[in-house]
């Protein structure tokens, strides 16, 4: 008697785990749906990096520019409109640093998790 009331646990159990290997099976499909979204946003993240990157170089030139022009000038606060422009845009330019970095750390320590979880062993099957 004691076997056969272990039997039907077993089954009761064997039923669940079906369950869960189904649904398992469709949030998979659905998880590979979402990273083929996520891998599209990556790669608009890497143009924004870029774009980020050219701003930064524009940015330095103009700097030097400036700067050049200074030095040859006697006159310092001949051109302080232009270093009023250079002033917005570095500091435009610093939050956009700091949001990108913010999400891109974040994004990193999210895919490391998924990455060690993948990774590690399962117990026998």
């Amino acid at each position: 008697m004691k076997s056969q009331e272990e039997h039907r646990q077993w089954n009761r159990e064997h039923v669940h785990w079906l369950e869960d290997l189904d649904r398992w099976h469709k949030e998979h499909d659905q998880m590979t749906a979402s990273l083929e979204t996520i891998s599209q946003q990556l790669k608009e993240h890497e143009e924004l990096y870029a774009e980020h990157k050219g701003k930064m170089v524009a940015h330095e030139q103009k700097i030097a520019h400036h700067q050049h022009s200074l030095d040859s000038s006697k006159e310092s606060g001949t051109d302080q409109s232009s270093h009023d422009e250079s002033r917005k845009e570095h500091e435009k330019q610093a939050k956009l640093h700091a949001a990108l970095k913010e999400r891109h750390e974040a994004i990193m320590a999210t895919f490391g998790q998924l990455e060690k979880a993948l990774q590690k062993p399962l117990g026998g099957s």
